[in-house]
């Protein structure tokens, strides 16, 4: 693969991705420690008004002109104005994940952004700009639009310090959030990971809820939350953490899941006890691909990747598998 062009680079292939699902259970006001800052409406600008201007040739003639190279570049003005609109909304970065600002690289640097659409709506076209300490800046960098909603931008170059960036876009709910997301040295030949936010549910029933919302069953659950560049985050999740960690008359073995790999996790196992004399019932494991980190406003647009389920009787020992979201 070729060196990418210091100003852009696009990132080929979908993926999930990647604010989380909110199969936590908690309500929207309850803490989420997924969720990163720099989310607050108060740093959304209100949306900006594409100017019809725009859309229109910048010199107009005062007459017909016979001239056919004339009237091709007038053409190809009108074209080009046309196929590139002023995007409608501007973001300014709350330095949400300014922990992964610098960067001290042998050869290329990149810089992986996420703009979660902060809602049920998804994100329709994106465009970002990048300052740097000593470096120039990238700007118009455009995204990948993932089917969860969000859109992933790579911006690639020297090594460098991030100084500040703002996206313009269209599309997205009322509190969209712009994240650094990871940064790193690009290695030879020029790779820049895939980033796919996941999380693993286990929940009564034979399926999820529809939103995957679990708070009518009292915490009854136990989530995990992860990435496909950092594995395992949480494990589990906080919302059973602060709870028991436990299905009514089902005891979770060490409370907590158990993955193939703790790095690069492909599958994941819950394993578990049901009480002498319980009722038979219904258990189900299942994992989603979410926009970005955790957001409880982007409930709706996280992607069911995989689930099973089994019923099983009082006295059980049991377990269920099911293979963790992975970049295409």
């Amino acid at each position: 693969m070729d060196t990418p062009n210091r100003r852009e680079f696009l990132l080929t292939g979908s993926a999930v991705v990647v604010g989380l699902s909110g199969c936590l259970g908690f309500d929207a006001d309850d803490d989420a420690p997924d969720e990163v800052a720099g989310s607050d409406a108060s740093d959304t600008p209100e949306s900006l008004q594409s100017d019809d201007a725009n859309s229109e040739t910048a010199a107009e003639s005062d007459g017909d002109t016979d001239d056919p190279d004339t009237q091709e570049n007038t053409d190809q003005t009108e074209s080009q104005q046309t196929e590139s609109p002023e995007l409608p909304r501007e973001l300014h970065w709350g330095r949400a994940g300014a922990e992964h600002m610098a960067l001290n690289c042998p050869d290329d640097s990149y810089w992986k952004w996420v703009l979660s659409p902060g809602g049920s709506e998804p994100i329709e076209d994106a465009t970002l700009t990048v300052h740097f300490e000593d470096e120039p800046t990238i700007t118009d960098l455009a995204g990948t639009v993932r089917d969860q909603g969000s859109v992933h931008f790579d911006a690639v170059q020297r090594a460098g310090t991030v100084t500040d960036a703002s996206v313009s876009f269209s599309g997205g709910g009322d509190d969209p959030t712009l994240t650094l997301s990871h940064s790193g040295c690009v290695p030879e030949p020029s790779y820049v990971p895939e980033l796919v936010y996941w999380q693993v549910d286990f929940g009564p029933g034979s399926a999820p809820p529809d939103p995957p919302l679990y708070g009518g069953n009292d915490l009854d659950l136990m989530a995990a939350l992860g990435n496909s560049i950092d594995g395992i985050t949480e494990n589990p999740s906080a919302g059973p953490r602060e709870g028991n960690g436990q299905l009514d008359d089902v005891h979770i073995v060490d409370e907590r899941f158990s993955f193939d790999d703790e790095d690069e996790p492909t599958a994941v196992t819950v394993e578990f006890e049901i009480e002498s004399g319980g009722e038979p019932r219904d258990l189900h494991l299942a994992t989603f691909a979410m926009p970005g980190p955790f957001a409880m406003a982007e409930l709706e647009l996280q992607e069911r990747r995989s689930l099973v389920s089994r019923t099983f009787e009082g006295g059980d020992h049991g377990q269920l598998t099911a293979p963790i979201p992975q970049p295409d």
